[in-house]
């Protein structure tokens, strides 16, 4: 797992660097759009020119990608590493989420217009330095940081985004196994690690 060193059990914070203007938030919400439209409807993706786009979009950064309807959650898919530059990124990540999330069927062109789009951009991981429970809870800090646990080869995260629903430190953990199909407890474990990040995040109809 990438993440920072930390020094002497201080931690070294992610750092959101740099932060998108709002027509690159904009540009990125509409091509996840498109994006989606065109995978749902079995129609050729946009091809973006890389020659066309800003710096931001050509960096090597990591996203999710989710979607919501009025009912709830309808998908989320992203990647923890960056591997390609980012608008790369938000168009697999978004067609996947749409079609290849595996809790969900594949969303069908009559709930496109109910679907809100939200991009998370992810800082680089930090891997925590743990020295007990109680430590590790000291170094969270509730809808600042990202939490991925890691346990044997399986690998499972929340987005800062979910301390919504779960604001208590412990049930946040507990559930973050639970969703990885550990044992609630399993985070616990001296074997199971631990990494932070932040992201910079932005949804259509933001107001």
């Amino acid at each position: 797992m990438n993440g920072a060193a930390t020094h002497d059990g201080e931690l070294t914070e992610p750092r959101l660097s740099p932060a998108f203007s709002a027509g690159q938030r904009r540009f990125m919400l509409q091509l996840a759009r498109r994006t989606i439209e065109a995978a749902v409807r079995e129609q050729p993706l946009p091809e973006p020119d890389p020659k066309e786009l800003a710096a931001p979009l050509l960096e090597y950064r990591a996203c999710f990608v989710t979607l919501d309807k009025p009912s709830g959650l309808r998908g989320c898919i992203g990647h923890l590493i960056p591997h390609e530059p980012l608008f790369q990124a938000l168009m697999h990540t978004a067609r996947q989420a749409a079609l290849a999330d595996p809790r969900f069927s594949r969303v069908q062109p009559d709930e496109l217009g109910d679907i809100r789009i939200e991009i998370s951009v992810l800082s680089p991981l930090i891997l925590l330095a743990i020295k007990s429970v109680a430590d590790l809870l000291h170094q969270l800090v509730p809808s600042r940081h990202g939490v991925v646990l890691q346990f044997g080869d399986r690998t499972c995260t929340f987005l800062p985004q979910v301390w919504e629903q779960i604001p208590d430190k412990a049930d946040f953990l507990d559930r973050l196994a639970q969703k990885g199909g550990w044992e609630r407890s399993s985070w616990r474990n001296p074997q199971a690690q631990l990494s932070i990040y932040e992201v910079e995040a932005f949804h259509e109809n933001a107001g």
